[in-house]
């Protein structure tokens, strides 16, 4: 068992593009609750926060209907000793566990040169982490403005981390 100790970050994040605010009348009732089981997977990315990671590409069991939860797009996050992911940046892993929290979250975005997205910042209940709009899987060319994006953020205890491959898959 893996210990708890609160060190490093990572933001798991299931970015579709063109998400929309009809987010609850999408969700998948019940397979995203406090307590369900989950697997997810993906590529081990370093944010632009230090000691923070995102996993990009993400892929979920079960599969969901939609990438909605109750209040947005679903985004996983995890606290767990930096060491778990810091040597693992550019594989791909499988995390197994339990949701323990489900919580109304946002994502702000910030304009780079021609009003571009340049970085995003999830915000999580202790930190912000801050990603490039790229690994957060966002529309190349998205605009910033100034509403944030309603997000479902699910808090998962890991029970199991898996090295899927030594790398990550190329982008399609």
């Amino acid at each position: 068992m893996m210990s708890w100790k609160v060190t490093a970050a990572l933001i798991l994040a299931l970015f579709v593009a063109g998400v929309g605010s009809a987010a609850a009348q999408n969700e998948d009732p019940g397979k995203f609750d406090k307590g369900s089981l989950v697997t997810i997977q993906g590529c081990v990315r370093e944010s632009l926060t230090k000691g923070a990671y995102v996993l990009t590409r993400v892929q979920e069991w079960p599969v969901a209907n939609s990438p909605n939860g109750k209040y947005g797009p679903r985004h996983y996050w995890v606290d767990t000793l930096a060491a778990e992911f810091k040597n693992r940046v550019g594989q791909t892993i499988q995390l197994r566990g339990k949701i323990i929290s489900v919580k109304k979250s946002k994502i702000d975005m910030t304009p780079g040169r021609k009003r571009d997205l340049s970085r995003i910042e999830i915000e999580r209940p202790d930190i912000h982490i801050a990603a490039t709009p790229h690994d957060a899987g966002l529309q190349p060319g998205r605009s910033a403005n100034s509403d944030d994006q309603q997000i479902t953020l699910l808090k998962l205890r890991i029970s199991e981390i898996l090295t899927v491959m030594k790398t990550c898959l190329p982008e399609s």
